[in-house]
């Protein structure tokens, strides 16, 4: 997993994939609640269980595959009594993804 913790973060990746080892389950990116915006651009995520983990943050994606992921993005949302949401996305195709439990 990456972990972004900066404020903002702007990817160009022009074209590149990021493979997940056969043994892995984690997310590829897990990007911070502190962080307030990230743009990721041209980038592939292969084979993770999740694509991209992010907290109460925006994230803008442009030209952006997963393949084989089982949840391409999941949101965590934090309220002020600390309790955690995560938000299931409706892939392109229009049907639900849902991780693993």
């Amino acid at each position: 997993t990456i972990h972004i913790k900066r404020d903002s973060l702007f990817i160009i990746a022009k074209g590149m994939v990021l493979q997940a080892d056969s043994n892995y389950r984690g997310a590829a990116l897990t990007i911070d609640a502190k962080n307030k915006i990230t743009g990721i651009d041209s980038l592939q995520f292969k084979g993770f269980s999740v694509g991209i983990s992010v907290s109460n943050t925006q994230l803008l994606l442009k030209g952006v595959n997963f393949i084989d992921c089982s949840l391409p993005v999941q949101n965590n949302y934090f309220f002020k009594n600390q309790i955690l949401i995560t938000v299931d996305l409706k892939t392109s195709s229009g049907n639900s993804s849902k991780p693993a439990q």
